[in-house]
Order: C-alpha cells, then sequence, then structure tokens
C-alpha cells in the first residue's frame, strides 16, 4: 500500500508511528509542511500541523491480524473510497494505463450495471439490496455531479480511488 501510494500517487511519507511491534501508522501527503518540505520529523510536528494539511492519508496497519477484511470494491461496507482530484483526469488515466494499473472505469464512462467493483464501493452492488429504487435514480442522476467524466482505479488492498478533473 504505502509503496503504491508514494510511487504511482507521487505522496510522501509525513510520518511513520511505530505504536507497538505489531502496529504502524503511516501518515502520507503530498510535499508540503515539515522542514524544508521533507516531512515531519516528530509526531507533534505532524499534529500540530495536519489539521492544515491537504491530501492527507493515515494508513494503518496491524500486521498480527487474523481477520478477514474486504476491500470496499468486494463488498460493500462502512468506507466507500478515496477521492482525488487532478488537473487533468485524461491525462491521469494515461499516467495509469503506463504504468500497468487497472483502470475500474474509464472517463466518459457511466455506470450502468448494479453488479461489480464500483457500485460495491458506492453502496449500489449487489450487497446492498433493499433500495432497489433509489439505486436506479441514482444511475439515473449520475450525470449531474459528472459522475460518467470520473475516473477509477483500486489500490493494491481493493480499495476504489475516485479521481475527478479539478475543473469539469
Amino acid at each position: 500500500m504505502k509503496d503504491f501510494y508514494v510511487n504511482i500517487l507521487g505522496m510522501r511519507t509525513l510520518f511513520d508511528a511505530y505504536v507497538t511491534p505489531e502496529y504502524t501508522v503511516t501518515y502520507l501527503g503530498f510535499a508540503q509542511g515539515g522542514r524544508n518540505g521533507t516531512g515531519f520529523q516528530s509526531g507533534a510536528d505532524m499534529t500540530a500541523e495536519k489539521n492544515n494539511l491537504y491530501g492527507l492519508i493515515e494508513l494503518q496497519q496491524f500486521n498480527v491480524s487474523d481477520d478477514t477484511l474486504l476491500a470496499s470494491t468486494k463488498r460493500s461496507n462502512t468506507f466507500g473510497h478515496v477521492g482525488l482530484i487532478v488537473p487533468d483526469v485524461v491525462k491521469a488515466q494515461e499516467y495509469f494505463e503506463s504504468k500497468d494499473i487497472p483502470i475500474l472505469k474509464k472517463v466518459n464512462v457511466p455506470l450502468s450495471e448494479f453488479t461489480g467493483v464500483i457500485p460495491n464501493a458506492y453502496g449500489l452492488g449487489e450487497y446492498a439490496g433493499a433500495h432497489i429504487e433509489a439505486k436506479k435514480r441514482l444511475l439515473k442522476a449520475q450525470g449531474l455531479i459528472g459522475l460518467e467524466m470520473f475516473l477509477m482505479i483500486a489500490d493494491p488492498d481493493g480499495n476504489l480511488i475516485e479521481i475527478q478533473q479539478q475543473d469539469l
């Protein structure tokens, strides 16, 4: 996960907190904050600034878990997706294709079904089956929010990443 967010999405490690031998929290962001833009030298430094940061992602790793956790693209859960805004979503799509990152939904392609990875992450998938009429209305209304213009990929754990253009 950390490798994907750093080497593919261009984030940097702002701070690693080794809470216990089994549990680590990593904060990732874009080049900002810290001394000389190099990240934070202590948890106190980061805590003082983190509410003013944009693009901050926190990764938690519990390396002795025996839980079977499923990503939102596998089954609807309480986490939907990570959202990113980029200057040019078409260039972002080209970039991810050049890195062999699977594209789950290309730009200019509307959602058309209630099954699959994207509907699952949006809570519309086959596991959220009680409200079919509301799902139908959302599919019809997706043009109102520009959903067909969004690019969708997943991180290595299967979490959906929705990428929008800055100015639609």
